[in-house]
């Protein structure tokens, strides 16, 4: 059987902490166990685009980068964007859409994945059907955790890019987030250069229905551990190796 999808999964990252290289090895197992559950009619591509990396653990990134498919340097995206770019997620995000999806065969038919450095995915076989499902449906789409926010920090924004300034602000939330390539370019690159780690999904979002986009929810099957202890993400690195009968691969 052929590959029938085609997925770009996107991780940018962020090391000046231990904490940070412990995260990266939780999600150097990802692809494999994406590739054990879903089987050979999809093509997984994982690529982690270094947004700011202490010199003091470059190594250890490049040794753990040897799990991905793409590791992009900190001074590669620095080059590409230019000294006056947005910064924060915006800017390894941005990257991995300009120059790495366009690497890859048949790009535009890529489905483009982000997932942030310190969220894991927890339930691969029910995350794994929701990709399926979400990536079967024709159209333009963006599919995450829908979330319902009372604000109006972003009204600003919503005047500067001719949105109604809405009470609630409905959005895709950015964490884990899933659109066709196509959708990131129109409603992702294109946003305003004020727009750097806040307020890109939810810009992003707001753009995209406005405009006749649809939004889809997906289960809750990963957890965003912000600023998680070392302890603790060695404990999830073990228990995902495990399902790959390799719970020993990194110390």
């Amino acid at each position: 059987m052929g590959v029938s999808m085609r997925f770009l999964i996107v991780i940018p990252l962020f090391v000046n902490d231990p904490r940070h290289i412990e995260m990266l090895k939780v999600q150097s197992l990802l692809g494999a166990r994406l590739r054990k559950v879903w089987g050979k009619d999809a093509d997984f591509k994982i690529a982690v685009v270094c947004d700011y990396v202490d010199d003091q653990y470059w190594s250890q990134v490049e040794t753990i980068g040897k799990s991905f498919d793409f590791l992009v340097s900190p001074a590669d995206v620095l080059a590409h964007a230019g000294s006056n770019s947005s910064w924060g997620i915006r800017r390894p995000t941005s990257y991995a859409l300009e120059v790495v999806a366009r690497t890859l065969p048949d790009y535009q038919s890529v489905n483009v994945l982000r997932i942030i450095q310190d969220t894991f995915v927890m339930n691969v076989g029910e995350f794994v059907s929701d990709l399926r499902r979400v990536a079967l449906k024709d159209g333009r789409y963006i599919a995450a955790q829908i979330h319902r926010w009372p604000t109006t920090g972003h009204h600003w924004l919503c005047h500067r890019m001719g949105l109604p300034c809405t009470p609630i602000a409905e959005y895709a939330q950015g964490a884990v987030m899933m659109a066709p390539l196509s959708v990131w370019e129109s409603y992702y690159l294109e946003l305003p250069p004020e727009i750097h780690h806040y307020w890109d999904d939810v810009m992003m979002s707001l753009w995209f229905t406005h405009e006749g986009g649809q939004l889809i929810e997906i289960d809750q099957t990963f957890e965003h551990m912000h600023h998680c202890e070392p302890t603790l993400a060695r404990a999830v690195y073990h228990a995902h190796a495990a399902e790959l009968d390799v719970p020993q691969l990194m110390s």
